[in-house]
């Protein structure tokens, strides 16, 4: 073996952010990945795909609406998930998920070291992205969307610098955008990035003095549009046609939805690591081009600009931004005035001049020496070596080394067993919005209320007016013909159910209480049909 080669399987630094992010996720926090009850309903669609080769036109979940219009976008990547769950159970999923966010950040130092940028300061910053992305470390859909944001960004990018042919960028676009809308919601965002450079294109078109400069950006603008219109017609590939964008309006259009659920929430910067590093990512994509000899790209600023407004917006946008500013924060400071910044050396104090060129001397040579560790065998070997335990139900070396899915400190594992060991009825029961889809997957039981907000809509209004405990709240209780009640144990409305004669305790675990109503009433009140738009599928 020559050295060369030898070189290539050492690991880079990148290697180390992989697997730094992988273990966080299966060692550190197990649960991390499942905090999110949305995993379960997620599941659930997948698990109905393949067992009836249909993809669901109407709610199959709750008993509240059942075989009422509804659209998920997310099908696709739901069915992937499923079949990996299905073959190597939570411990599967949780280490396919680990590897996709460690890949992203992978692949995300090697975009930023292209740009020019250090492999120190690289490291530094996407670590830095990495805990801002804490928020969506999430076993969902939208890995799909961080993926694709980063696809559109390279290719518009590159294209925009004459390094793509019109025929690349039209087919990638068209088949990633096909892809993305079936997989998830995010392909509008896509959309939006090819429109910023279309519009910027237009714009020295329009008022360039040089024919040839018109030209030119006449040329690529057409094509930039033409690739919005292309990415549109790609979305609509779907199961449910443009309906699916009619959905997705909808949701966006309704306050309701934006305003009560968590993750649409402008980001609170009241201390916290996740909010302090959200701070230092923003300040640090303001400051980039100001000590940067480099003339920033206006689409690219742009773009950074509309995500940084995205995350401004709601907090769930922030990994995108990462990906987004991450390379144009390594583009500008892979060429800077620092020396003009701290004058020249005659200006300087010898000692410090000692110490920042030893320091510049070595992150020179860590340079160097990242040019040849190129096979990434490191990661390689955590993820087929997890997998591998995943498959042995987590165990491997005669002890359990995995143990992720849905804990029992945030689930009703136990008291959930309950439901059914005491035969309560499941259109009697009520359960929080975020076991839902856990409740539903686990025992194929019908719901009450999950998380698909675009679904139950208005609905959530009358579940918050139960656990809000506003007056009347027990009248709701019984109009619905609710006997039982599957609640978390530190939370004012199981406090309220404790005291209240009409309820007893049935049982408990660490997460839940199982309440259960002595004198069982009869529902009285129906619930509406759904106004959403919908496609005309089969049932």
């Amino acid at each position: 073996m020559n050295e060369i080669t030898k070189r290539l399987m050492l690991p880079s630094l990148g290697d180390f952010i992989f697997v730094i992010v992988f273990l966080f996720l299966v060692r550190m926090l197990p649960h991390m990945l499942f905090s999110d009850g949305g995993t379960g309903w997620h599941l659930a669609t997948g698990r109905f795909i393949a067992e009836t080769g249909q993809i669901p036109y109407h709610d199959f979940m709750s008993y509240t609406f059942p075989n009422q219009p509804w659209i998920t976008q997310y099908w696709l990547a739901d069915v992937l998930m499923y079949a990996v769950q299905h073959s190597l159970g939570y411990n599967g999923l949780a280490v396919a998920f680990a590897a996709c966010f460690a890949s992203f950040f992978l692949l995300l130092y090697h975009q930023c070291r292209k740009e020019g940028a250090g492999a120190l300061l690289v490291f530094v910053m996407v670590m830095l992205g990495a805990v801002v992305s804490t928020i969506q470390f999430l076993a969902r859909p939208i890995v799909a969307t961080w993926l694709m944001v980063g696809v559109f960004a390279f290719i518009l990018e590159n294209f925009q610098n004459n390094k793509l042919s019109t025929k690349y960028l039209l087919l990638s676009l068209f088949v990633c955008s096909t892809l993305w809308s079936n997989c998830h919601s995010g392909y509008i965002i896509g959309v939006t990035q090819i429109i910023i450079y279309a519009v910027y294109n237009l714009v020295p078109a329009l008022t360039h003095s040089d024919a040839a400069s018109r030209d030119e950006s006449w040329r690529k603008s057409l094509i930039f549009g033409s690739a919005s219109i292309l990415s549109i017609i790609a979305a609509t590939l779907n199961p449910y046609g443009f309906a699916l964008h009619g959905n997705i309006f909808h949701i966006l259009g309704n306050k309701a939805i934006i305003d009560s659920v968590e993750e649409f929430m402008s980001p609170a910067f009241h201390g916290g690591i996740q909010p302090t590093s959200l701070e230092l990512l923003l300040g640090a994509t303001i400051a980039a081009p100001m000590i940067s000899t480099i003339r920033t790209s206006l689409p690219r600023a742009l773009t950074v600009i509309a995500f940084i407004h995205l995350t401004l917006y709601a907090i769930r946008n922030a990994p995108l931004l990462v990906f987004i500013a991450c390379p144009f924060i390594a583009h500008h400071c892979s060429q800077t005035r620092l020396t003009e910044v701290i004058g020249p050396p005659s200006q300087q104090v010898p000692r410090m001049r000692r110490v920042l060129d030893s320091f510049l001397e070595r992150c020179k040579r860590m340079d160097c020496q990242e040019i040849l560790n190129g096979y990434h065998l490191l990661p390689a070997i955590f993820v087929i070596s997890f997998l591998i335990i995943s498959a042995n139900g987590g165990n491997g070396f005669g002890q359990q080394i995995l143990d992720c899915g849905y804990g029992d400190q945030r689930y009703p594992v136990k008291t959930l067993a309950s439901v059914g060991k005491l035969g309560l009825k499941p259109e009697e029961g009520f359960n929080q919005v975020n076991w839902g889809g856990y409740i539903f997957y686990e025992t194929r039981m019908p719901i009450y209320i999950d998380d698909r907000a675009n679904f139950f809509e208005d609905f959530y209004y009358r579940y918050g007016q139960i656990i809000s405990l506003y007056p009347g709240w027990q009248d709701v209780l019984k109009a619905d013909g609710i006997n039982w009640v599957l609640y978390p144990k530190n939370s004012d409305f199981s406090n309220a159910l404790k005291h209240d004669s009409q309820w007893r305790i049935a049982d408990e675990d660490y997460a839940a209480y199982l309440f259960v109503r002595i004198t069982p009433v009869t529902k009285t009140h129906s619930w509406p049909s759904r106004s959403i738009p919908g496609p005309s599928g089969p049932h």
